[in-house]
């Protein structure tokens, strides 16, 4: 059985890896400064670092490479789209997210941020190179350790962590009814957000999130209400660093991003709950135009209720179908 993203117990306390996810979010945010190019800010690159050198996410640690593949060509993706169907913002990001499962589907990939991947541009409407570019840059670098491994002999890859096979005939049904069940849920949620134009309650991590509480919900049932809280607080931790150091103190992006992603580790030890899209969801309020900061704590925290319930949903039904 898998090991879930949503571990009950507190975060490994390898205060190195712990430096390493800091430092590589203040170079992203470095560099966006210098060149200056915002469209290389990926903040799910934070999420990605935590699950890989933190919290030790074998499913994605089996699938070094695809950790900048899918990525990467999720980032394509979404460019592609934005250039065709800027004018569609909502028939965008749904399009992005049915293109971007069924990449991960061929490439048998659990690299879920690849999702947001693809819908982040769509919502900022992003259409420069940079940001692919940015992405498969960035991606390289957390996925290096692991394939350094690799190449030195430390560790062995198999085939089947690249492309596992799922000879399982009820496996594979049951993995799609699985994303029949996350379409359904994506889709509703969407056109509801952007009819009451909150259309943060489908923030790229949160779609992430709702994908992974669904494919790997083993535990979760007993800890929504926790997982509630760390989303929750880690949007108004990345709202409030956003409104108090950058608009009223005039501190560089730069310290905001540092200041953002240590609070949220450190509400991973306080909630004793760790879960790697909150790290993207305090990130966000960085690069979303200013006029969205007021609410998006709000929109956030709707968005991560109505998923979380639709994933309750998901799992009464599924137990009650199973007897």
């Amino acid at each position: 059985m898998h090991r879930i993203v949503l571990h009950i117990k507190q975060i490994p306390t390898k205060v190195y890896s712990l430096l390493a996810v800091v430092l590589l979010v203040i170079a992203m945010y470095t560099a966006a400064v210098i060149l200056p190019q915002k469209e290389i800010i990926f903040p799910e690159l934070a999420a990605l670092a935590v699950g890989t050198w933190v919290l030790g996410n074998h499913r994605w640690l089996h699938q070094p490479l695809l950790i900048c593949i899918s990525p990467t060509l999720a980032a394509v993706t979404g460019i592609i789209i934005v250039h065709f169907l800027s004018q569609y913002q909502v028939f965008a990001i749904l399009l992005a997210f049915v293109v971007v499962s069924i990449e991960l589907s061929i490439m048998r990939s659990h690299v879920t941020p690849s999702i947001s991947a693809a819908i982040l541009p769509i919502f900022l409407r992003i259409d420069s190179l940079y940001y692919p570019l940015a992405v498969g840059v960035l991606t390289v670098i957390v996925a290096f350790p692991q394939n350094w491994s690799l190449l030195t002999g430390k560790e062995k890859l198999h085939v089947s962590q690249i492309l596992p096979i799922d000879k399982d005939l009820l496996a594979y049904n049951r993995n799609f009814l699985k994303w029949l069940s996350i379409y359904a849920g994506v889709i509703l949620i969407t056109l509801f957000a952007f009819f009451i134009h909150w259309q943060f309650i489908v923030a790229p991590p949160l779609i992430v999130a709702f994908v992974e509480i669904i494919q790997h919900r083993e535990g979760i049932s007993v800890q929504r209400f926790r997982l509630l809280w760390l989303i929750g607080c880690s949007a108004v931790w990345g709202t409030f660093s956003m409104q108090v150091l950058y608009n009223m103190a005039h501190l560089s992006t730069v310290i905001v991003a540092a200041f953002s992603v240590i609070g949220v580790l450190l509400l991973f030890r306080f909630l004793k709950i760790s879960f790697p899209p909150a790290m993207a969801i305090a990130l966000l309020p960085t690069i979303i135009p200013g006029e969205y900061l007021k609410l998006y704590s709000l929109q956030v925290c709707t968005g991560a209720f109505l998923f979380v319930v639709l994933s309750w949903f998901y799992t009464e039904v599924t137990q009650w179908l199973t007897g």
